[in-house]
């Protein structure tokens, strides 16, 4: 009969006896009588005649029935905690079991809880427990007698391997001890916010698996908050849509497995908490009902109403549209609140920030987070022309922003006006102001009821009191405010500050001007290599002052930066932007520019008169004009540093400084080694011009006083003088020029004339000489190209084959116009010869 039998087939049917065996391979020569009732299955056998087939086509047959009891093992694993009830989760924390052939894919795949594996062939096999991955776990222990020679081995990706022997006769139980390690945090990224805003939690012992993390707002009532995305150290937390605004607890945490079946979060095992305050957002629409709740977009408020009730740290979110001022604010003493009243003189109505609170323009009217806004399809506009006369060209003439038109008669004094601290104005146009009041500014005087302007010598000035009404048509800050990505156009003022009118005595507070692409990090600006389509502006356009500062009269402490300003006039001086002398402010200047801007004095582009330092990075100054001096810049500044780089001076035209125009004016004294050094590194100054029929006027800069200033790495090309001067007291390095251009930098002070450079000698790292354009430009004639500054196609960029490429100086972190990083050594002017970042 056995020669009669079908082996293979026998085979296959011990081996479905034999069950998933873990040890050797089952083999017909070796079964286990333990495992395989073999009398019963000889006997069967026989009576089917031999024949396997037979045997199974019995219709009683069934293999298991001839399975023997055999040893088994039961795994009970405890602690796990991203443990879902429903088990369901791909993320869930398991561990993996291999007994046995322990290089095959698991033979057991566990959540917490027992899973009993039968059929084992006795006897001691190799055992591998695989924590999970994504977080740390503490074994606290196991439980048998017959788990022996225990090891531990941490794997590439982080996960942890218990290795054992087990030992396996008859029914075994293995218990499996787990404790996830407490997460810790070490600080987080903000410690206010809006519903459904992400702030970053910081620490260490996190679940790489953002379930496996519990973020906890511990309030009155404790509400979850989702994690958007986690690693070992941090963790991006979605703000969570709790009932109440103000302070609640934040912690990070786990649950135990049994709060995973009740749901209950008050068992959480967490971190310590840190205090997080969730602010109040204020909804507004056109239709908004005064008094409403105002805390969700169907009970919405109108704006004036948002602005006296909204306190410290809330917002206001506004509805896309046109809104006119028709409220002014009025403080109560006694309850220390804001009220809304209608003024006498309509234009008096302005849109006031009196407490720590912020704009946010750009919603259609149904979001639920400040990140599906978009200012640009949906824009947010203050308009101060309540009438709506105005009547402007596109662009508007001077005439028809003059203070005094007719048309602009009715046109709101101050369309914004900011008193409070930590105030922002995000993605908002400002329009239509016409700061026109002809009542002069009030004096606090020493003695009391002097005359200051007709007897300044016996009249001590001790306190100014401007009159608001004759500046900043756009916006009034005498408090602290963050313009981001704001347009301000079409306003005028009397006085100073066409468009902006910044004051402010308080260290630290003033004008901050930012965008929501714009990091500024130790004076260096992150974003990859090309600035199109990476960094956006504010824009500051078509303003008028009747004094200083056409775009911007800035007298504070702030930090401007990413700004566009734009064909704005000054009857005075700083046709684009004024820094005022007296409060020592940050005078930097970073990511500007300053075009078609003009002043009917000094400074077309940028005016300063601050004694303290001049730092200015990656700005353009173009196609500005001074009726005087310095129609890119004009600076009046003492013994501290210049610090310029990476900038570009084209086409500014004034008498004197086409392109710069500095006044070295050391009012007090200091002895000359303690002034600081003065330093333009990498600038670009091409095609400007001095009109000074004399020829003393400086094309491409003017330096009036007795110092010098060091050009390093710098292009001066196709500047411009009625006829030759002077070119004494200018130290070059490392520049380059063309031989035409030797009469474009001037200082005045009775030296003999020159027709060269002084210490601009060619020591194999400097060129001279260059009339091509071609040469050092892509296209001198296209600027700044259809895609603007810093753009693929600015004509300024040096060609591949330029000779100022590789011989500047090279400092390190320092970035190109772009914000590209430079290459060692660098490319001379204010561009990098490559694409790269």
């Amino acid at each position: 009969m056995v020669n009669s039998l079908d082996l293979a087939l026998l085979q296959a049917e011990i081996d479905v006896v034999m069950g998933p065996l873990f040890g050797s391979p089952a083999r017909f020569s070796a079964v286990d009588p333990e495992l395989v009732d073999v009398t019963k299955y000889h006997n069967d056998l026989v009576a089917a005649g031999g024949s396997v087939t037979a045997l199974k086509a019995d219709p009683g047959y069934d293999n298991l029935s001839y399975r023997q009891s055999a040893p088994s093992l039961d795994i009970a694993v405890t602690g796990l905690t991203h443990n879902p009830i429903t088990g369901a989760d791909p993320f869930a924390d398991k561990v993996d079991v291999r007994l046995g052939d322990t290089s095959s894919v698991p033979q057991l795949d566990s959540v917490n809880g027992t899973t009993f594996i039968s059929n084992v062939v006795p006897g001691t096999w190799p055992l591998e427990v695989t924590l999970p991955a994504g977080v740390s776990y503490q074994i606290l222990g196991t439980s048998s007698s017959q788990f022996n020679n225990a090891s531990l081995e941490t794997l590439n990706n982080g996960r942890v391997k218990i290795k054992a022997e087990v030992e396996i006769t008859g029914a075994t139980n293995l218990q499996l001890n787990l404790n996830r390690v407490q997460p810790v945090v070490s600080s987080i990224s903000t410690q206010n916010g809006t519903r459904g805003s992400t702030f970053v939690i910081s620490g260490e012992n996190f679940h790489t698996q953002p379930g496996g993390n519990q973020v906890i707002f511990d309030g009155a009532t404790d509400f979850p908050a989702e994690v958007v995305s986690a690693t070992a150290t941090e963790l991006v937390v979605k703000v969570p849509q709790v009932d109440v605004s103000g302070n609640y607890t934040v912690q990070v945490g786990y649950s135990k497995p049994v709060d995973a079946d009740t749901g209950d979060l008050s068992a959480i095992q967490a971190s310590d908490p840190h205090l997080f305050n969730v602010t109040t957002v204020w909804y507004v629409k056109h239709d908004g009902v005064a008094g409403a709740n105002g805390d969700k977009w169907e009970v919405a408020v109108p704006l004036y109403d948002a602005l006296a009730r909204a306190g410290n740290n809330d917002e206001i979110w506004i509805q896309q549209g046109v809104y006119k001022p028709s409220h002014i604010l009025v403080y109560d003493d006694i309850t220390e609140t804001y009220s809304a009243e209608t003024p006498a003189d309509p234009r008096a109505a302005s849109f006031t920030l009196a407490n720590n609170i912020k704009l946010l323009g750009g919603f259609a009217g149904t979001e639920l987070s400040s990140s599906e806004r978009n200012p640009q399809t949906r824009p947010v506009v203050f308009d101060g022309d309540l009438l709506g006369n105005d009547g402007l060209s596109s662009p508007p003439t001077a005439a028809e922003l003059n203070p005094d038109r007719t048309e602009r008669s009715d046109n709101s004094y101050n369309v914004v006006t900011v008193f409070g601290q930590n105030t922002v104005i995000d993605g908002i146009t400002i329009t239509g102001g016409n700061a026109s009041d002809l009542t002069d500014d009030t004096y606090l005087t020493d003695p009391e009821g002097c005359d200051p302007v007709n007897d300044p010598d016996n009249c001590y000035i001790y306190e100014t009191q401007y009159n608001l009404r004759k500046r900043g048509g756009g916006l009034v800050n005498q408090g602290d405010v963050t313009l981001r990505d704001v347009t301000i156009r079409f306003n005028s003022a009397r006085g100073d500050g066409g468009g902006i009118f910044a004051q402010s005595n308080n260290p630290g507070s003033g004008l901050h001007l930012t965008s929501s692409k714009y990091v500024d990090a130790g004076g260096m600006t992150e974003y990859d290599g090309n600035r199109t389509g990476q960094l956006s502006y504010n824009l500051i356009e078509d303003n008028l002052a009747g004094q200083n500062g056409g775009g911007i009269y800035d007298a504070t402490a702030g930090r401007p930066g990413a700004t566009i300003l734009r064909r704005n006039r000054a009857g005075n001086d700083g046709g684009g932007m004024y820094a005022a002398e007296g409060f020592e402010g940050s005078n930097e200047l970073s990511d500007f520019i300053f075009e078609a801007n003009h002043a009917d004095r000094n400074g077309g582009g940028y005016t300063s008169y601050r004694q303290n330092s001049l730092n200015f990075r990656r700005s353009v100054f173009f196609n500005n004009s001074a009726s005087n001096f310095g129609g890119g810049v004009y600076y009046e500044g003492g013994g501290g540093e210049i610090n310029g780089d990476s900038n570009v001076f084209a086409n500014n035209t004034a008498l004197k400084g086409g392109g710069f125009y500095y006044e070295f004016m050391n009012l007090v004294g200091i002895p000359p080694q303690f002034i600081e050094t003065k330093t333009i590194t990498h600038a670009s100054f091409v095609n400007n011009q001095a009109t000074d029929a004399s020829g003393t006027g400086g094309g491409a800069f003017y330096l009036s006083g007795l110092r010098s200033i060091n050009f390093v790495s710098s292009i001066f090309f196709g500047n411009d003088v009625a006829r030759g001067g002077d070119n004494i007291g200018f130290d070059f390095s490392s520049s380059l020029s063309d031989a035409a251009n030797r009469e474009a930098l001037v200082k005045h002070d009775g030296s003999p004339a020159g027709t060269g450079f002084i210490n601009a000698v060619d020591n194999g790292s400097n060129l001279y000489g260059r009339t091509n354009a071609a040469e050092i430009f892509s296209n001198i004639n296209a600027l700044p190209g259809s895609l603007g500054w810093a753009s693929a196609d600015d004509g300024l960029r040096p060609p591949s084959n330029s000779p100022a490429k590789g011989i500047g100086v090279w400092a390190d972190d320092r970035r190109d116009l772009r914000g590209g990083l430079r290459l060692n050594p660098s490319t001379i002017g204010a561009y990098e010869a490559h694409e790269g970042p």
